[in-house]
């Protein structure tokens, strides 16, 4: 429904919540495995994504699904969720 909107959104589907102090994550898309299902992905890395949407347009009207396994942050962005 969101997706065949006219809206502009960003779908943020993290894994499992982790307390740790850091911003580590990566961005798959909508269809995509996850490359550590099992991996957690920090509270502080879900707040980092979720301000680059809003205040940078992130990923506008695309599906991210989010995993924890690698530093890489994307040249636009990229959520290990």
């Amino acid at each position: 429904m969101i997706e065949d909107s006219t809206l502009d959104y960003t779908i943020i589907r993290p894994g499992w919540f982790s307390y740790e102090n850091e911003i580590n994550y990566e961005v798959t898309y909508k269809g995509e495995a996850f490359k550590n299902p099992e991996a957690r992905i920090s509270r502080k890395s879900i707040a980092d994504l979720v301000q680059r949407c809003i205040f940078e347009n992130f990923r506008i009207r695309q599906v991210e699904s989010n995993k924890l396994e690698s530093n890489k942050l994307l040249d636009c962005f990229r959520i290990n969720l």
